[in-house]
C-alpha cells in the first residue's frame, strides 16, 4: 500500500503495485516536486466574500484576518500577497509539514503579514508591507530562513526604509545604502561615518535664528550662529597686507593710520558688532569711522592724535551674513 513521505506527502509506490501505471503516482510526485521547487502561488484581497481558493491562486475578502492554506495549496514555493488590505492578516501553513517558503507582501498599505503553522500555539515570521522573505517551518514553528535579514529589519518587523515609530535596532548590523526615516529617530549609541541630510541639520537660517535645541551642526554652517566670528582679519599695518582672514575680500590704506576692510560677503544690516585690536611698540588708540554692511573704516593714532600705522591690525566681527 501506498504511504506519504513525512513532509511533503511524496506517494510511495508499493513494490510489486501500480503495474504498468507507474507513471501515475510518479507523475503527481513530480506535480508537487515542482510545486514546491518552483510553484508561485497568488493571494489577492476581493471583493469576494470570505476565503475561495483556487489552484494557483486565492481571493480574501477585507474583513479576513486570517488565510488557512488547505494541503493541496500549501505545495508552492512563493506565495505573492497583494491588494490593500485594512488590518494585519495571519497567513497559516499546515502543520506537521517542514520545508521552505519564499513569501512576497506586495500588499500597498502599512499592515503587516505574519505567516504561522496551524500548529496551536506557533510562533511566527512577520513580513511588512512591501517586503519579500524566505521563511521556514520546523514543522511547529516559523521561523526566518535567513538571519541576514536582521540587518535591515527590526524587531518590530518594520523595514529601515519606512522605520516611523519606535523600533529598536540593536547588535553589530551592518547596511550600505541609502535609508530613509519618516519619523524621529532616536540614536543611543556612537556612530562611524555617517552622513546626515534634510530637517536634522542645521542651516544658515536656523543657525542665525539659534533657536533649534534638536538640529546638529556642521562646520560649513557654525560660523552662521551668532556666538561665532562671521569675519577675522590680520594685517600689517604699514602694507596692509592680510596674514590671516576669513570673510575678507581685501584691506586698504587709503593714508597714514586709514583702513578700509572690504567684506567678501555683506552682513545682513549694518549693525553687527565689530573688534579691534591694535598691535604695537608704543601706546596706540584706534576708532571705527564708518561702518556698512560691505565694509569697516578704521583710524589708528598715537597719544598725541597723529595718524600713524601700527604695526599689526586684528579684526573681528559678530552680526548675521546677508
Amino acid at each position: 500500500m501506498a504511504s506519504p513521505t513525512p513532509n511533503k506527502g511524496y506517494t510511495y509506490p508499493a513494490h510489486g503495485g501500480a503495474v504498468g501505471a507507474w507513471d501515475t503516482p510518479l507523475n503527481t510526485n513530480f506535480d508537487q516536486i515542482d510545486l514546491n521547487v518552483g510553484g508561485v502561488y497568488g493571494i489577492a484581497l476581493s471583493t469576494t466574500a470570505g476565503v475561495t481558493y483556487g489552484t494557483t491562486n486565492a481571493v480574501f475578502s477585507s474583513t479576513v484576518a486570517t488565510l488557512t492554506l488547505p494541503a493541496a495549496n500549501a505545495q508552492n514555493l512563493t506565495y505573492v500577497f497583494s491588494g490593500t488590505i485594512t488590518q494585519n492578516t495571519n497567513l497559516v501553513f499546515p502543520g506537521a509539514v517542514g520545508g521552505l517558503y519564499n513569501i512576497w507582501n506586495n500588499s500597498t498599505s502599512a499592515f503587516t503579514l505574519t505567516a504561522l503553522t496551524s500548529v496551536a500555539g506557533s510562533s511566527g515570521v512577520v513580513i511588512p508591507s512591501g517586503t519579500k522573505m524566505l521563511v521556514c517551518s520546523d514543522k511547529t514553528n516559523m521561523k526566518q530562513g535567513d538571519d541576514s535579514y536582521t540587518s535591515v529589519i527590526g524587531t518590530s518587523g518594520t523595514k529601515l526604509t519606512y522605520a516611523s515609530g519606535n523600533n529598536a535596532f540593536s547588535g553589530n548590523n551592518t547596511h550600505s545604502g541609502t535609508e530613509t526615516f519618516t519619523g524621529a529617530v532616536t540614536i543611543s549609541s556612537a556612530l562611524s561615518a555617517v552622513t546626515l541630510i534634510g530637517s536634522v541639520i542645521a542651516t544658515s537660517a536656523t543657525q542665525s535664528t539659534g533657536t533649534s535645541s534638536n538640529t546638529v551642526v556642521s562646520p560649513l554652517y557654525q560660523m552662521y550662529h551668532l556666538s561665532a566670528a562671521k569675519k577675522l582679519a590680520k594685517f600689517d599695518g604699514a602694507t596692509a597686507a592680510l596674514s590671516v582672514s576669513q570673510g575678507v575680500s581685501s584691506v586698504s590704506n587709503s593714508s597714514t593710520g586709514f583702513y578700509t576692510v572690504s567684506w567678501s560677503t555683506n552682513f545682513s544690516t549694518a549693525n553687527y558688532i565689530p573688534n579691534i585690536v591694535v598691535l604695537d611698540a608704543s601706546p596706540r588708540f584706534y576708532m571705527i569711522t564708518a561702518q556698512s554692511t560691505d565694509s569697516i573704516s578704521i583710524r589708528v593714532t598715537n597719544i598725541s592724535g597723529t595718524n600713524v600705522n601700527p604695526n599689526q591690525v586684528y579684526v573681528s566681527c559678530f552680526g548675521t551674513l546677508a
